[in-house]
């Protein structure tokens, strides 16, 4: 079997966004720490002998005190109150892996201090835009998601063009699972999962979870065989059909 999650959120389909949802594999997501866009990190700490809270407290007396107010080189004067003349703030990024090892945290734009460990978990997925830079997608606390298993086998929805496989214009694809769980219950018999995916730069890959006769009218759409699609999509394993999960490989 594969594990995917679909994530409702703001897509991007043909340079437009809009709502809808974000089919990642389950070995793609990643937990990270969310430190924001203002943090900075002090690797010399050893934040397990750090009260972190009366640090805080010191540091807000320290900028009380103080008149004209450049971040980098007042930190370093309080470092330098507190016993620690070598520290040298690192800008943080907006994430970290959770794998990374334990180390003291500011945040400027709170003015708190706190130990890495402390800082919010949250589920990310990567990509790259259109301009092949790599981004971060953090899973929406406010949209639903779905967690599928679907069967190793799909079908593949292409049509050939006389020189590409495709699905709706140059570079786009589509192709359908039997689902076999939705969120760790077994699904309905006729379950599938629709998948859309595009080999242009930026653009998301999509998935629905269909009923075959949902299934059947998108066929119709595309102007597909559609008992001979059936045909094959019947031949998918079933719930309960396959018991070990392997990842899929994108």
């Amino acid at each position: 079997m594969k594990k995917f999650r679909l994530w409702q959120t703001q897509i991007q389909v043909y340079g437009e966004h809009a709502l809808g949802h974000l089919l990642i594999a389950e070995k793609d997501i990643e937990p990270q720490y969310v430190l924001g866009e203002q943090a900075w990190l002090f690797p010399e700490i050893d934040v397990t002998k750090v009260n972190t809270e009366k640090l805080g407290e010191a540091y807000q007396r320290f900028k009380s005190q103080q008149i004209e107010y450049d971040l980098i080189d007042k930190l370093h004067e309080f470092f330098e109150t507190q016993g620690y003349p070598a520290v040298e703030p690192e800008s943080a990024p907006a994430y970290m892996e959770k794998e990374t090892s334990d180390q003291l945290v500011f945040d400027a734009a709170n003015d708190t201090f706190f130990a890495l460990s402390d800082a919010e978990i949250v589920e990310t997925y990567r990509q790259f835009d259109s301009g092949r830079n790599e981004e971060i997608i953090e899973r929406p606390p406010d949209f639903a998601e779905e967690i599928v298993e679907v069967s190793d086998d799909f079908v593949n929805l292409d049509e050939w063009n006389g020189s590409d496989w495709q699905t709706g214009g140059v570079g786009e694809h589509e192709r359908a699972y039997k689902v076999l769980t939705r969120n760790g219950q077994l699904a309905e018999d006729e379950d599938y999962l629709l998948e859309k995916w595009s080999q242009w730069q930026g653009e998301d890959t999509r998935g629905k979870v269909l009923s075959l006769n949902e299934l059947k009218v998108h066929l119709l759409e595309l102007d597909r065989d559609v008992d001979a699609n059936e045909r094959e999509l019947k031949q998918l394993a079933s719930p309960g059909e396959e018991e070990s999960i392997d990842e899929p490989s994108c």
